[in-house]
């Protein structure tokens, strides 16, 4: 690695005469800096110092993900009196009802996975257990138990420090915003103070409305974590008659899929096709063929895409786009990527499908956008396929495509292309 690197340097020192396409000198110059940011121009004692430093925060940081899915999966709240549970939705309950009977449990169990501890905090009237549910989810990993992070986290941020310096960076925020489009911590506080400016005074006054309405509703005095969001769902019925409960049956989730498949279809011209011979690590994924036709009589394999949307143990919290194999061309052939979309939805019951919120459906369209970006990755170089990409421009990209899809016309448009009389699941169409 010692002779490549220097390798690297020698080209990259002569790139101006090298008559280089625009490709070859982006992959110059990230080789490059990928080598000069992990320590290549460092002497060997400092190298070794480097080394050190690495191999520590990759156990740390290791330990403190493992730390956080422990205390996920370790807790649950087993409710017995469905009283408790006053104000939440049935889909819910439900839902807790199935998880507690795959526990062998009686009544209803919820967990801190997002779509069983967001309802909860959401709709059930039960300050109490709204409390405990709460500072269960706060306190993850901070409770001076085995699974603690409070000193993980020092230790991170100390050799994250150390190693910035070691590199001639003051800091840590210097090192990584090198490479984000902000460039430097200044522009990232300068942007933070102009956004706080013009934002706290309208936060300020939305919360004084909220205090206002939890005490005129309820009495309460202090809002506390646990009130933040049934309060605010309780004052988005009564000044906008808007419920996502009730937006919820038109967005089951293998619609919103396919409505997402087919905007992709109108603009790129690619379908999805579901096929079941492709190993996968769970029974809950899907994987799909993307292929292009290039005329009715042929069809060209553009990638493979796998969903995985439901929860379970040992799957962290959180929505994420991954590549299992990048996309690259050598030899004259154009090796496809295999892309995946991860979310934690609501899983399905015996009695619904899955249900998103309008929060959900954007998640999806979201990830889905950072999906396509690694679908249609057409480079020749793995390491600059896809999401590769310098910064933060992927998500900003994926931001223009999720924008422009809820945006109004888009919007519904897209309706109109799924059919919105389809939207609704079939117990909804009986009723």
């Amino acid at each position: 690695m010692k002779t490549y690197s220097k390798k690297v340097k020698v080209v990259y020192d002569k790139k101006d005469n090298l008559k280089l396409t625009i490709e070859q000198n982006t992959l110059l110059d990230k080789k490059y800096k990928g080598f000069v940011r992990n320590g290549a121009l460092l002497n060997e004692e400092q190298k070794k110092k480097l080394r050190e430093i690495d191999t520590q925060l990759a156990k740390l940081k290791l330990t403190f993900g493992e730390n956080v899915l422990a205390e996920t999966n370790n807790y649950q709240l087993h409710i017995t009196n469905e009283e408790d549970l006053k104000g939440l939705p049935d889909g819910a309950k439900e839902a807790a009802t199935a998880l507690a009977k795959s526990k062998e449990l009686e009544g209803w169990v919820f967990t801190l996975d997002f779509p069983s501890y967001l309802p909860f905090v959401t709709y059930v009237e039960n300050r109490e257990l709204r409390k405990e549910i709460s500072i269960a989810a706060g306190k993850k990993a901070f409770q001076n138990n085995k699974f603690d992070n409070q000193n993980n986290v020092k230790e991170i941020v100390r050799l994250r420090h150390e190693r910035a310096n070691l590199l001639g960076y003051p800091t840590h925020a210097h090192f990584v915003l090198e490479e984000r489009m902000a460039q430097n911590p200044d522009k990232v506080i300068s942007f933070s103070n102009d956004l706080l400016a013009k934002a706290k005074p309208a936060a300020e006054k939305e919360f004084a409305e909220l205090t206002a309405f939890a005490k005129e509703l309820d009495g309460i005095d202090q809002l506390e974590k646990w009130d933040g969001a049934y309060y605010s769902e309780k004052l988005k019925q009564k000044l906008f008659n808007l419920d996502d409960e009730k937006l919820k049956p038109y967005f089951k989730l293998e619609n919103v899929l396919n409505g997402a498949f087919t905007i992709a279809e109108k603009l790129y011209g690619i379908t999805f096709k579901e096929v079941f011979d492709i190993d996968k690590y769970h029974e809950d994924v899907q994987t799909f063929e993307v292929l292009f036709s290039s005329n009715s009589e042929s069809q060209e394999l553009v990638a493979i895409f796998y969903t995985d949307f439901f929860p379970r143990k040992g799957k962290r919290n959180g929505a994420w786009m991954t590549s299992y194999k990048s996309q690259w061309v050598k030899g004259g052939i154009n090796e496809r990527p295999h892309i995946s979309n991860v979310c934690n939805f609501t899983p399905p019951t015996p009695t619904k499908p899955s249900l998103l919120t309008f929060n959900e459906v954007t998640t999806l369209f979201h990830e889905f956008g950072h999906g396509l970006h690694g679908i249609l990755a057409n480079t020749t170089y793995p390491t600059l396929s896809g999401t590769s990409v310098f910064g933060i421009l992927s998500n900003y990209q994926v931001k223009l495509w999720r924008i422009g899809v809820t945006n109004q016309k888009l919007w519904l448009c897209s309706l109109n292309i799924i059919k919105l009389e389809k939207l609704f699941h079939k117990n909804m169409l009986k009723k």
